[in-house]
C-alpha cells in the first residue's frame, strides 16, 4: 500500500501544467513569422485578427495568467503595426512572452516546436521567433538575410521550454 501511495504522489508531482487553448495561439504566432519571413506584410497583417482570437481562446484562470494578460497588450501592438519594421519589432516582444508561457507549461498539440535565434536582429541584441519547418527562416530580415539565426532547442509536445537553452 505504502509504494503504491507514493507511486501516486511521484505521478501527481510530475504532472505538468497545461494551457487549453495556447496550441492555437502557437499556431498562429508561427503562421505569423512565416509570413514576415516571405516578406509577405499582407499576409502577415491578415493572420494578427486570428491571432488575437486565439489569445481570447485561452481558458480564463490558466497557469501563467499573468504572461496571458502580457500576451493581450503585445498583441494589440502587433495589431497597431501598420508596416513591416514596425510588425517585426511588435513580433519580437509577442515572441519572448510566448517563451515565458512556453516555460511554465506544457507544449499543446502533437508537433514540436523550433525556438530560433538572430543574433543580428534589433542592431545586434538578438531576438527569437518559433517555427515548426527545418532550417531557418528568419521574419526579422527576410529576403535580406532568410537563413541567418541558429535554431536554440526544439521543445516537443508535453514538455515544457527550458529557458536555460535560450541563452545568446
Amino acid at each position: 500500500m505504502f509504494l503504491f501511495t507514493l507511486t501516486l504522489l511521484s505521478a501527481c508531482a510530475a504532472e505538468k501544467p497545461s494551457m487549453p487553448g495556447l496550441d492555437d495561439v502557437v499556431d498562429r504566432t508561427v503562421l505569423l513569422s512565416n509570413a514576415l519571413a516571405s516578406d509577405d506584410l499582407r499576409r502577415a497583417k491578415a493572420e494578427v485578427p486570428q491571432l488575437m482570437q486565439a489569445i481570447q481562446g485561452i481558458a480564463e484562470g490558466s497557469t501563467a495568467s499573468e504572461q496571458v494578460t502580457q500576451l493581450k497588450v503585445d498583441a494589440s501592438a502587433l495589431q497597431n503595426a501598420e508596416d513591416m519594421a514596425t510588425l517585426r519589432e511588435a513580433l519580437h516582444t509577442f515572441t519572448d512572452t510566448t517563451l515565458e508561457v512556453l516555460s511554465q507549461v506544457q507544449l499543446p498539440g502533437d508537433e514540436p516546436l523550433s525556438v530560433v535565434y538572430c543574433p543580428m536582429a534589433f542592431d545586434y541584441t538578438g531576438a527569437h521567433w518559433l517555427q515548426r519547418i527545418e532550417g531557418v527562416r528568419n521574419p526579422y530580415f527576410g529576403a535580406e538575410m532568410l537563413a541567418c539565426g541558429v535554431v536554440k532547442t526544439t521543445v516537443e509536445p508535453g514538455k515544457i521550454l527550458k529557458r536555460n537553452t535560450l541563452k545568446p
